[in-house]
């Protein structure tokens, strides 16, 4: 259980992440 749960919180950071870089290379 809390392996699955540090896998999805991973998965969350990863998504945040990637959002963050996007919305930064769209204001660069």
């Amino acid at each position: 259980a809390t392996g699955a749960y540090q896998l999805i919180r991973i998965a969350a950071d990863t998504r945040r992440n990637v959002g963050i870089k996007k919305t930064l290379l769209y204001y660069t």
